[in-house]
Formats: C-alpha cells, sequence, structure tokens
C-alpha cells in the first residue's frame, strides 16, 4: 500500500513547503525527496531517525534528527 503524502496549499494558491525545497540545492531537494518517497511507502510505520511524533501536537514530521 502507497499513502498518499499532501502538502499545505495556503487560500493564495501557494505551497509553502514545497517553495522552501525548491529553494535548496539539489543534494538538499534530493534529500528531502528520498524522505518524502519514504513516508508514501512507510506512512505511520516510519520510525526514527526518518520521522518523529510530536506527542503533544500529535504531528508527525520528517526529516534527520541528530
Amino acid at each position: 500500500m502507497e499513502y498518499e503524502v499532501e502538502l499545505y496549499e495556503k487560500v493564495d494558491g501557494k505551497i509553502p513547503v514545497l517553495d522552501f525545497i525548491l529553494s535548496l540545492n539539489p543534494k538538499q531537494q534530493a534529500k528531502i525527496y528520498r524522505e518524502i518517497e519514504l513516508l508514501k511507502k512507510f506512512g505511520n510505520e516510519l520510525h526514527l531517525p526518518h520521522v518523529r511524533k510530536w506527542k503533544e501536537k500529535n504531528i508527525m514530521c520528517y526529516g534527520n534528527y541528530e
């Protein structure tokens, strides 16, 4: 099963996360796209170091937390 990853879109149509990703250099973009692909593949079964659940807000975020 593949999960769908949706990016937040503002009322004016802007997608801040995409704007941020596109502002990065190609190597950094590739790292983020790899993490997004892992999130699509594994969803809420993806674990550290890729995701961390914020218990107080119950928000799932991804990235490399060292």
